[in-house]
């Protein structure tokens, strides 16, 4: 992860402002990673889930957006968004 620099200190913006919160069901959070056009930006939080093997292994959100559609996150990146 050296190789992004610009990812770390997103990573640790993300870390310092949950300061420790965890998610539940349906709490809107913010992709910090993703670019302010990306419909993935912004979405709600489903469930939680650990990814075992060679490929992208670790914690990921599985996030939707309200409307159908569901994808995998790396939670280092995300922030909540309190309405």
């Amino acid at each position: 992860m050296s190789e992004y620099p610009h990812i770390v200190k997103i990573h640790e913006k993300a870390e310092k402002l949950n300061a420790g919160r965890k998610p539940q069901f349906g709490d809107k959070m913010r992709n910090l990673v993703a670019g302010e056009g990306n419909p993935r930006r912004d979405a709600y939080f489903v469930k939680q889930k650990t990814v075992t093997g060679r490929l992208n292994p670790g914690m990921w959100y599985t996030m939707t957006d309200g409307e159908g559609s569901f994808w995998d996150s790396c939670p280092k990146g995300l922030i909540f968004i309190d309405d």
